[in-house]
């Protein structure tokens, strides 16, 4: 037998209501099974001749909306058209209510399909809200009620398939009125927009309608798996300009779904699908489509169950670390923590030989603990780790498993003692321990080897920095709509972010600089962008992670944690947002404390882009006629950046650059940089870039501009990003430099010890007046010094091998030795001198090698001595064991360039006199012959000396005022002072001995007399006339 439930909609005849306006009546019809086959046919026919006497109406529709097929006791009832279920069905069978089927005592009443569709609507009068419309029994509440009833029913009880009209109530702003209309027969949008068009038109009113029953939706009917791929999908008969979906989940308000990580939306003129591609706890609720087209929402939803898995299973072991080595039995308890859940899971704890041990469960506000206890783990005494697995089955059977190592310690066991709260733990261990104070996470601690404790490892975040990244999570997996969320994301991070006490660790700088991240990607891929106003919030709280009292947690980054870098993180997360932030204003300036931002409209503003200044930075770009230029500056970023181009140091702020809606993004780009160092001469500059595809520093496309300022660098580059000047630590090396002066050394050293060997061996033959014996005095002292500073020199060719003290003493030999071979050069200049200027009044040997002993040596102890005292710790530079060259005229290398400037120029000088005095003839007429040819000599060897020495020390004084990245010419004057000062020593042996005749005839003399071998007679002979001539 089967029981058939339909309704008919006529026309009224005599009612009040409107002409045209429509009723429903409900019958149910039974018939034999055979039958049920052709009932739409029958009932259509009775359409015209409807076989109950209905006075005053004419039937205009009918329809089926239950069919049941009764079977003994119970009736299957299920739905047609779309139809839901009426109030009274769902209040006597709540089971029925979500289903399209039901089922019933066949004694009881059918249940019945009523409802089509169902209009909630919201009607905002002009008018003044009163508190007598919150008392549904007043006569005010009643009055109105009864008015706007009436108003709406005459309008849409027009539509077919009108049911019933209720009003919900009044809320307050001006007047709202929430209503309801339901309607039993398909409805379009359109019908209701023309209907609701008048209404607002005659009341003066605004609508807002929302419909159920329009839209038809398929989703999973049963339960889903955990972590499967699940589609929904909606369709609409009619074409609609909007569609969107939102997620209803338990206890919480509406969320807007949109595309993400792990969801994608399709819209097409008439269909909306959904998918979700990893469905967990995240996307369990209710689900709504929502088409809509002017005022009216036309919605449907239904229910996704998911089966669900522990998101994250945190474990516990008490004691972490069992000491077997102690007397007595060892128990420990194991734990599991997962979030508190609806879902019933079934629970197992089990060891390595798959023993299932028994758990008890305990629950708090938020976690649900799962436990058990292991006696006596040291009984078999297999001095082997324990495994404990705990598993979580839900009701698809699908499970997770977490194994827990747990490290037993026996006797001889190599283990780090306990330390400082931290409990004794097994070597290659990792014990943890809870944050303490308001933070969240745990505090890790690795022992390496016997008694060795690794850095802790602080995992503790900011709860307020925790809960603003999930929410920009949830927002990239899909959930949330970043227009509505960003405002308060930004505004909550300026505030978290503006006490850096609270967020001093490497967690809270890697959790800030995620969520900024994090907010970035969403509006990438949604190509949503943030308004204006929003840019203050953003900018003071990345400026806020740049102080200055949080580098050390930008340091802990690379060094304890995982190899990220966080601080590229962070600024391309921040250029982008900027990038995707809209100008409302021609030009804008936003100053924090570590970030200066300046943006314009090129067009409107086209000199915004000549010579802007940011931080004492300047920027001028050509070639750009339009689009909107964004720029910041970064004080303290580029030091938080990995430097990966060897031995240089970022001297400068980062130089944030983008041009967007811009015809042309080719236009070079000139950079002016104030630098935090000055740069001293011979310093190579570099203009660099950020490469964010390879995380480095890049020089492609930009150049240094070389001006004459050392505190600025200016920068040509022909692309846009961030930029930044990078300084080299040392001074540009010229090619082959080290090895020219390597070989110089040598030989001057050679020629030096071959030098003071042949005056050794001549003395008594060249050494005949006061003036020879002078110079030969000078001579050996010059070369002595200089023999004696060279060796130093090449001994401290690799500082980096040396000991301090060996470098500091390296250091004071060379000073002293250098300045004592210029002193000396000076004694002999002053004493030719003298010996030209007074002829007639000689100076004794006692009284001039005094005078050069003090010189000589006295004074450069003295300069040494003073300038140690004076400069101390700067007195050298441990990296090159030598004196320091800070800046012009300062630095401890000036007490030693000013007196060897003043002795080369005094050199000169003499050198002038003596070749005057020279050309007079009444002093090379007053002079007897062998002075005259002793004064020759001297003279040759200052004229071979002086220039020598004086040329030499005069490039290298050129040397402190050219610049090697001037030029060619520069490296020329270089490695003139490399060759004529590394070989000065074969200099001296050339001018003072092989150059000198009497040296040359005396040094001829004894090789002869060496190799020479005469006869006994001859030696005989020679031997008897040198005693008669005595």
């Amino acid at each position: 037998i089967w029981v058939v439930a339909f309704f008919f909609h006529s026309l009224t005849k005599k009612c009040s209501c409107t002409r045209g306006s429509s009723l429903a009546y409900y019958a149910e019809l039974i018939m034999e099974g055979e039958a049920a086959s052709n009932i739409t046919a029958f009932l259509a026919s009775l359409s015209d001749g409807f076989p109950i006497n209905l006075t005053d109406i004419s039937i205009i529709s009918l329809n089926v909306t239950t069919e049941c097929d009764i079977n003994g006791e119970t009736a299957n009832c299920s739905c047609n058209n779309n139809f839901i279920w009426s109030g009274s069905v769902c209040d006597t069978n709540p089971e029925c209510c979500n289903n399209d089927y039901c089922i019933v005592a066949a004694q009881n009443s059918t249940p019945i399909f009523t409802v089509s569709v169902i209009v909630s609507g919201q009607m905002t009068l002009n008018k003044t809200y009163i508190s007598d419309l919150q008392n549904k029994t007043s006569y005010i509440y009643i009055n109105m009620s009864a008015s706007i009833s009436a108003l709406l029913k005459e309008a849409y009880s027009t539509l077919s398939g009108f049911d019933t009209l209720k009003i919900i109530g009044f809320r307050q702003g001006s007047i709202i009125v929430d209503f309801e209309v339901y309607f039993n027969a398909p409805l379009t949008t359109e019908q209701l927009a023309n209907k609701t068009e008048n209404l607002q038109n005659t009341l003066n009113a605004t609508f807002i309608l929302q419909t159920t029953g329009i839209v038809t939706i398929n989703a999973p009917q049963s339960r889903v798996k955990y972590m499967s791929q699940q589609n929904l999908n909606c369709a609409i008969s009619e074409n609609m300009n909007q569609a969107s979906w939102s997620l209803k989940k338990e206890n919480k308000d509406l969320i807007d779904v949109v595309d993400g990580t792990e969801s994608k939306i399709t819209f097409g003129e008439n269909c909306l699908s959904l998918s979700l591609s990893n469905v967990t706890e995240f996307w369990k609720g209710t689900y709504f489509c929502n088409f809509t087209k002017g005022n009216i929402i036309n919605t449907a939803s239904a229910n996704l169950d998911v089966a669900l898995l522990p998101a994250a299973i945190e474990t516990e072991v008490e004691p972490q670390n069992p000491d077997c080595s102690l007397s007595g039995g060892v128990s420990i308890k194991v734990r599991c923590n997962i979030q508190n859940s609806s879902e019933n899971y079934t629970v197992l704890f089990y060891d390595l030989h798959g023993v299932i041990l028994k758990n008890n469960q305990k629950t708090s506000e938020d976690i649900i603990t799962y436990e058990t206890e292991i006696n006596d783990v040291c009984q078999n005494n297999t001095k082997l780790d324990k495994n404990v697995t705990c598993s979580f089955q839900n009701n698809l059977f699908q499970s997770k498993n977490l194994t827990i190592i747990i490290p037993v310690m026996y006797d001889g066991t190599q283990n780090c003692s306990a330390d400082e709260g931290w409990p004794k733990t097994k070597a290659n261990f990792i014990s943890t321990l809870q944050c303490t104070g308001d933070k969240k996470g745990n505090r890790q601690r690795k022992c390496t080897a016997p008694n060795i404790w690794k850095e802790e490892v602080k995992n503790c975040v900011n709860p307020a920095l925790s809960n603003m990244l999930q929410i920009a999570l949830n927002l990239l997996k899909g959930q949330g709509a970043i227009a509505n969320i960003a405002e308060t994301l930004f505004d909550r991070l300026k505030n978290t972010t503006a006490n850096t006490t609270s967020i001093d660790s490497y967690a809270d700088l890697k959790t800030s600089v995620d969520i900024l991240n994090t907010i970035y990607k969403v509006s990438n891929n949604t190509n949503s962008t943030f308004e204006e106003h929003l840019l203050f919030n953003m900018l003071t709280s990345a400026s806020n992670m740049l102080n200055e009292n949080l580098t050390n947690s930008w340091n802990q980054t690379e060094k304890v944690y995982e190899p990220e870098l966080v601080s590229a993180v962070y600024l391309n997360s921040v250029e982008k947002l900027i990038e995707n932030t809209k100008l409302q204003n021609t030009s804008l300036n936003i100053n924090s404390s570590n970030i200066e931002f300046k943006g314009c409209v090129v067009k409107e503003n086209p000199n915004c882009i000549k010579n802007l200044s940011l931080f004492n930075n300047m920027v001028s770009m050509n070639g750009i006629e339009d689009g909107v230029l964004k720029t910041m500056v970064f004080k303290t970023i580029g030091k938080l950046l990995p430097n990966n181009i060897s031995d240089t140091d970022v001297v400068s702020s980062v130089q944030s650059i983008t041009l967007i809606n811009s015809t042309n993004n080719n236009g070079n780009i000139r950079m002016i940089f104030s630098m935090s160092k000055e740069r001293a001469l011979n310093y190579e500059i570099k203009c660099v870039f950020w490469d964010f595809s390879t995380n480095k520093w890049s020089e492609a496309g930009c150049q240094w501009i070389k001006k004459d300022s050392t505190n600025f660098s200016t920068c040509d580059c022909n692309h846009l990003t961030s930029f930044s000047v990078l300084m080299s630590k040392f001074p540009i090396s010229l090619p082959f430099g080290d090895e020219l002066t390597y070989v110089g050394m040598g030989v001057s050293i050679c020629s030096l010890l071959l030098c003071i060997v042949i005056e050794f061996l001549v003395w008594n033959t060249v050494v005949k007046s006061n003036i020879s014996h002078f110079r030969h005095t000078a001579l050996v002292n010059i070369s002595l010094n200089l023999l004696i500073a060279d060796c130093s020199f090449l001994g401290s060719s690799f500082p980096e091998k040396l000991s301090p003290t060996l470098c500091l003493g390296l250091t004071i030999v060379k000073h002293f030795c250098y300045l004592a071979m210029f002193f000396w050069m000076l004694c002999l200049s002053t004493m030719l001198l003298h010996q030209l200027v007074f002829i007639f009044h000689q100076m004794r040997k006692k009284v001039y090698l005094s005078f050069s002993f003090i010189v000589g040596y006295i004074c450069p102890s003295i300069i040494v001595a003073a300038t140690y005292v004076y400069f101390g710790s700067a007195y050298h530079n441990p990296e090159t064991c030598w004196l320091i060259y800070s800046q012009a005229l300062h630095g401890s290398i000036f007490s030693f360039v000013f007196p060897v400037l003043t002795i080369v120029i005094i050199n000169f000088f003499a050198m002038a006199v003596v070749i005057t005095k020279l050309l007079r003839p009444s002093v090379s007429e007053g002079t007897k012959m062998d002075e005259k040819e002793t004064l020759k000599s001297i003279l040759k060897a200052v004229i071979f000396l002086t220039p020598v020495f004086g040329v030499t020390w005069i490039l290298g004084f050129l040397i402190f005022t050219l610049d090697l990245n001037d030029g060619l010419y520069v490296k020329l004057i270089h490695y003139a002072f490399i060759i004529l000062n590394s070989f000065q020593g074969l200099f001296i042996l050339i001018t003072g001995c092989l150059t000198e005749k009497k040296v040359r005839e005396a040094l001829l003399k004894y090789v002869n007399s060496v190799y020479a071998q005469p006869s006994k007679t001859e030696s005989s002979s020679k031997a008897q006339s040198s005693f008669v001539k005595k």
